[in-house]
């Protein structure tokens, strides 16, 4: 069984893009070295908070995330291998670009800061840490 909770930043209403969509922009967009977080794209042991959804579940795969300079978030739930490894060896392929790797250095060199203003107001501040 495959979820398709959404391909593609669509409008609520809005049909969701293919899977074969997804495969063409892992292939010409740098994934979000941010979702490595979440699953790192491809989760093959998701959990859920509800006991039913642990059971109706189990033994599928999450692949979930989001590119660096193009919105095109997606979300799946899937037992199918086949869409799994392809999703996986797309996503490391990916993760090999230098535009991927510099935005993985990049991460958390900077800090947010929270001061209080001339006005009494909370201001955010973005720190270099190196």
């Amino acid at each position: 069984m495959t979820i398709i909770y959404n391909i593609g930043s669509k409008t609520v209403g809005q049909q969701p893009d293919t899977i074969d969509g997804l495969k063409e922009t892992l292939k010409n967009y740098t994934l979000n070295p941010m979702f490595e977080q979440y699953g790192d794209f491809v989760n093959r042991t998701p959990t859920w908070d509800d006991p039913e959804l642990d059971e109706k579940f189990k033994g599928h795969t999450t692949i979930f995330g989001n590119f660096l300079t193009h919105s095109y978030a997606f979300r799946i739930t899937t037992d199918d291998e086949q869409l799994i490894s392809e999703i996986e060896a797309l996503v490391a392929e990916n993760k090999k670009r230098p535009e991927y790797q510099a935005a993985k250095a990049a991460q958390g060199l900077y800090i947010l800061l929270k001061s209080e203003g001339r006005d009494g107001n909370l201001c955010n501040h973005l720190q270099r840490l190196r």
